[in-house]
């Protein structure tokens, strides 16, 4: 019983693990919705800083792709050149920077993202709680053992604190903490009745 057990939970672990996988990046920073933001870019020219005389402006585009700047010029700080803005909807949004320092110019485009928290952190850790608690959930009721319901719901607990303290990916809100809840609520009925079973097992004499 006690090998048929542990490689279900082999298996189930081996469902998880694929999830864990890094998130690929295209944008690089990460700002909150309706908050004024100071975006710096450095400007290079020929391996070092550009000049005090130096000129760049900014261009900057929402996800639906009207202006939020249009061809703006930014404040030159030596080692980088800034811009303050303020976005008022959430998404990525396209930038176009484009520079001259003497009789040399130069151009780039990046990337930033806007979302409701600020918070960079990805979808990954969050789903990988989830879908572990789901299956040690699906594995305690066809091994029916107490100690797989146990470990179950201290993993729901997890997440359900996760989820409230962090939200879901770059989410937030309402709904998100409504989850957490849930998902706590759900631990502590697991954890309570799977720790009545074993008590109950060990009793009878079944551990």
């Amino acid at each position: 019983m006690k090998s048929k057990l542990m490689i279900l939970i082999i298996l189930g672990l081996l469902l998880v693990l694929p999830l864990v996988i890094a998130d690929e990046q295209d944008y690089d920073y990460v700002f909150k919705v309706h908050q004024e933001i100071d975006l710096k870019r450095p400007c290079w020219n020929n391996g070092t800083y550009c000049s005090p005389a130096a000129i760049c402006n900014l261009t900057t585009l929402y996800p639906n792709g009207t202006a939020l700047l249009s061809n703006e010029k930014m404040s030159n700080s030596i080692s980088y050149f800034n811009m303050t803005l303020k976005p008022q909807a959430t998404g990525l949004f396209f930038n176009l920077m484009t520079c001259h320092d003497g009789d040399q110019y130069g151009s780039e485009t990046f990337y930033f993202k806007v979302n409701p928290t600020g918070d960079s952190r990805s979808i990954s850790l969050p789903l990988i709680l989830l879908i572990a608690s789901l299956s040690f959930f699906v594995i305690g009721i066809v091994v029916k053992n107490p100690i797989v319901g146990f470990i179950d719901g201290v993993l729901f607990l997890i997440t359900g604190i996760y989820v409230m303290i962090y939200g879901f990916a770059d989410l937030a809100n309402l709904y998100t903490r409504t989850i957490g809840i849930v998902s706590i609520g759900l631990g502590l009925i697991i954890s309570v009745v799977s720790s009545l079973e074993a008590i109950e097992d060990f009793g009878e004499g079944k551990f």
